[in-house]
């Protein structure tokens, strides 16, 4: 399977429906999906995921969110897209990437770690703001994790 990330500059909203399954909010994805480096993440001619990459500073972006469609996570798609992208940035002279995750995404936060990113900070209450509330592994999502790696 040849995994391509390939940027994409025009009809972003194609790929609101992707984003709105790692978030949830269409007014959260409304924030960045105009302004971040989107990226569709392809197995031939078919889209399979989509990620959004936000620069924070001239040292750092932030991975926004990344997303899989349901049939094809577990196969290493959302792993290499986050390799190419550590890749890509480091090429444009960042040194850091971030990402955040809600308390209550064990999954996440095993999965961002094997991936060498370790804790930084959190943001108390983030998700108080979203219109439903969000409840994963009987957990409610409270906070925003954020973690960080050097690229």
């Amino acid at each position: 399977m040849k995994i391509e990330v390939t940027p994409v500059l025009h009809d972003r909203q194609s790929l609101l429906k992707i984003l709105l399954l790692a978030d949830p909010d269409p007014k959260q994805v409304a924030k960045y999906i105009d302004v971040a480096d989107l990226f569709a993440i392809m197995v031939g001619s078919q889209i399979l995921g989509a990620t959004a990459v936000l620069k924070s500073d001239e040292h750092s972006v932030e991975l926004k969110n990344i997303a899989v469609l349901p049939a094809y996570r577990g196969r290493g798609l959302a792993s290499y897209t986050i390799s190419n992208l550590f890749e890509h940035y480091q090429q444009l002279g960042y040194s850091q990437m971030q990402v955040g995750t809600a308390n209550s995404s064990i999954d996440n936060l095993r999965f961002y770690q094997k991936l060498g990113f370790r804790f930084n900070s959190i943001q108390p209450n983030y998700f108080s703001n979203y219109a439903q509330p969000i409840f994963e592994n009987d957990i409610r999502a409270v906070d925003l994790i954020i973690l960080t790696r050097p690229i």
